[in-house]
């Protein structure tokens, strides 16, 4: 965050409270219920697949989590969450999200992170937060 190197400069806004070395707490369990909720829907996606590969798996779910942030960055904009230094998002921010995304889901599920079948629930949760963030959008 303070350096801009690999999601481009911006700064938080006074939103998202409590903060740690002015990063908001939110951010860490954001980035995990949204890791969980793009497997939840990568193996609803892939369950006719008996044994998926997983490379192929790891980047559906940073696909979904990119999908996702397309979503959520002109929202977060608009609910003062984050501002980008120029006013806009810069393409490496997303370039940023599939990788880490990716790296995080690779890990995961070469760890076997999801053991269990994954709830409906999640999947639920991601259409909800993609609705959400679209009708922030549509707003003035």
């Amino acid at each position: 965050v303070k350096t801009g190197v690999v999601f481009g400069r911006y700064r938080y806004g006074g939103t998202l409270q409590p903060a740690l070395a002015e990063v908001p707490l939110a951010i860490g369990f954001a980035w995990l219920a949204m890791l969980l909720c793009s497997g939840a829907l990568t193996a609803r996606v892939l369950s006719h697949v008996k044994t998926p590969n997983l490379v192929l798996q790891a980047g559906l779910i940073a696909g979904f989590m990119l999908l996702f942030d397309f979503f959520m960055e002109p929202a977060a904009m608009k609910l003062n969450y984050w501002q980008w230094q120029d006013g806009a998002v810069p393409p490496r921010n997303y370039l940023a999200w599939f990788v880490t995304g990716y790296a995080l889901a690779f890990s995961g599920l070469r760890t076997q992170f999801w053991r269990a079948q994954t709830s409906i629930i999640s999947v639920h949760a991601y259409i909800a937060q993609l609705g959400y963030f679209s009708i922030v959008n549509l707003a003035k």
